[in-house]
């Protein structure tokens, strides 16, 4: 489980966070910010966003880091976002959520 600690930590830093909002929506988080940018949605998982909702206040939603496979679940390339200097995802098997408050444990 993701301790409040780690959780400020990730918020605090400089990289893009690509992150799974609510199990439906693979979206990431610029540095400083406190919205999450959609790239996809998934209407089958439960996700009532689309393409037109631009960004989603990430404070009110269970958020974790994504993975390489949420990528290719949510159908979208992850070539492009495999740069750890620029960008943050979890790479590991477990879960790692940003949002403590709302995490599922």
């Amino acid at each position: 489980m993701t301790t409040k600690n780690e959780a400020t930590n990730l918020l605090e830093t400089e990289k893009t966070l690509l992150v799974v909002v609510e199990e439906h929506t693979l979206g990431f988080i610029l540095p400083g910010r406190f919205n999450v940018c959609i790239l996809h949605t998934s209407v089958l998982k439960g996700s009532y966003f689309n393409a037109f909702s631009s960004h989603i206040d990430y404070r009110y939603y269970t958020v974790r880091l994504a993975t390489e496979q949420d990528f290719e679940e949510y159908r979208c390339v992850f070539n492009g976002y495999k740069n750890d200097d620029q960008y943050e995802y979890n790479k590991s098997d477990q879960p790692i959520y940003i949002n403590i408050y709302n995490s599922k444990n």
